[in-house]
């Protein structure tokens, strides 16, 4: 801490969380909050033209005492202040327009301007494909050297932290609560690995509550410190979707994976596809779409062959299936190729002349199913297909009106 922290914290307590004029408060006062606080050596505080008139109303107070206590506590408790002036701040953050004024951090910050750093989000409702998906996906990012950003909510968060530290790698979780407030309980024991190994911040002083209207603004700051968004499953009023509506504002990269029409957890991470966001079915096409760019931060011997996980327990991680009613997708409003032609539904022997024309992987899918229905589990398993390929695929069958799920859940061809 420098001895412009009190005064970065006092701003910052009296301007509140998200504030949306920041970076050109900072900017005005040269990244020296004294000079806001201190009109004599600034000059009138109503000539700062940038701040609005009820900010302007707040700044009168000019009691530390609430920063004085937060200060105490930091220091006492091993939390560290990160402000615009330090060399900690994420100069990739700085850059966004509604930076945060003060960062509480613990744990040890990667240097984001060395590593490659994806945002990682999804669901807290996942299914068992997307707890897979994303334990891949965070997996071999953080193997190639890529530092997993998330917001350590239930989910495909905690998987893809789970998934950076199991690789060894390097993960931030941003709270929307106090430094101190672990939020959700569950997540304690993550909590303290992240601590031990990463790092966790947040823009709310400590003992400040999860409360629900944090977590909007929370999620600017992880795409803020992160150069792309991969959005994995989300619902059309997920908050994954607020997440990538900042990276495309803060023109940073935005991924989705594609998943079966209809179904609730994919309405909006498909959706985002249709508002210009990246098709991606694995991390290697994140690797290689920053290869060119940031070739020297990336680690090239771990894509040249991706490791299926089926024989990695994964985070027992309640899995919650989808509520959401299917429905036949509107074929008008997509372009894909004709389907083959079908077998006869009254031969019972299976037709692989029907279906060579797929290509891989559908053709060995659909050969699969025409042994009987199976689970989107099993068909991974059995084939060795990476879930964001999988997820693809099942997504292109269905289509084209060739597979189908049934009332178990399970997929079989029409």
């Amino acid at each position: 801490m420098n001895d412009k922290t009190l005064y970065w914290v006092w701003l910052s307590l009296l301007l509140g969380a998200g504030t949306k004029n920041s970076s050109e408060i900072i900017e005005v006062c040269s990244c020296d909050p004294l000079y806001i606080y201190d009109p004599e050596l600034y000059g009138e505080i109503s000539d700062l033209k940038v701040l609005t008139a009820r900010q302007l109303g707040k700044l009168k107070d000019k009691s530390l005492d609430k920063a004085k206590e937060i200060l105490e506590f930091c220091e006492k408790n091993n939390i560290s202040i990160i402000t615009p002036d330090s060399s900690q701040y994420p100069k990739i953050l700085l850059r966004t327009p509604e930076c945060p004024l003060v960062l509480y951090m613990k744990g040890k910050l990667p240097d984001l301007s060395a590593k490659i750093s994806i945002a990682t989000v999804g669901t807290r409702k996942m299914t068992e494909v997307g707890k897979r998906c994303a334990y891949e996906f965070a997996y071999d990012l953080s193997k190639s050297g890529m530092i997993i950003t998330s917001g350590m909510a239930l989910g495909i968060d905690s998987i893809a932290h789970r998934a950076a530290l199991d690789a060894m790698g390097s993960t931030i979780a941003v709270l929307g609560s106090g430094i101190d407030v672990i939020y959700p309980s569950q997540n304690a024991d993550l909590y303290d690995e992240i601590c031990e190994k990463g790092a966790i911040i947040s823009e709310f002083s400590p003992g400040t509550p999860p409360l629900g209207h944090h977590f909007p603004v929370r999620n600017r700051i992880v795409s803020g410190i992160s150069v792309g968004t991969l959005v994995i499953e989300a619902g059309e009023r997920s908050g994954s979707l607020n997440t990538a509506r900042h990276a495309f504002e803060q023109g940073r990269d935005v991924f989705s994976v594609p998943g079966p029409n209809g179904e609730y957890n994919n309405k909006g991470s498909n959706g985002l596809l249709k508002s210009g966001a990246n098709t991606v079915t694995e991390a290697e096409d994140i690797i290689k779409f920053y290869s060119e760019r940031y070739g020297s931060q990336i680690k090239f011997a771990h894509i040249t062959k991706r490791r299926h996980l089926q024989n990695i327990s994964l985070p027992e991680t309640k899995a919650i299936k989808n509520t959401g009613r299917s429905r036949k997708s509107n074929k008008a409003s997509i372009v894909c190729a004709e389907p083959p032609a079908l077998h006869d539904n009254t031969d019972k022997e299976f037709s692989e002349e029907s279906y060579i024309s797929l290509g891989e992987p559908m053709f060995s899918m659909v050969k699969a199913l025409s042994k009987g229905p199976m689970t989107s589990e099993d068909i991974s398993q059995a084939l060795n297909i990476p879930f964001g390929n999988l997820l693809t695929a099942i997504s292109m069958l269905e289509l084209q009106e060739i597979i189908e799920k049934d009332s178990d859940g399970k997929y079989k061809l029409k």
